[in-house]
């Protein structure tokens, strides 16, 4: 019901810590005027863990 509520208003709905972690780890990051990096998934599963 709430996350129905939410996408019929526009309102993200996060559901994980770790999932709200990573938004606002994006939104700084665009605040800061930085590009994101992109790579195929392939790449994220062979790298190394970056300690977020």
């Amino acid at each position: 019901m709430i996350r129905k509520a939410s996408v019929q208003r526009y309102i993200p709905c996060l559901t994980s810590l770790d999932t709200a972690e990573a938004l606002l780890v994006a939104l700084r990051s665009k605040q800061r005027g930085e590009m994101p990096e992109c790579l195929p998934v392939d790449q994220y599963m062979n790298a190394e863990p970056s300690g977020l």
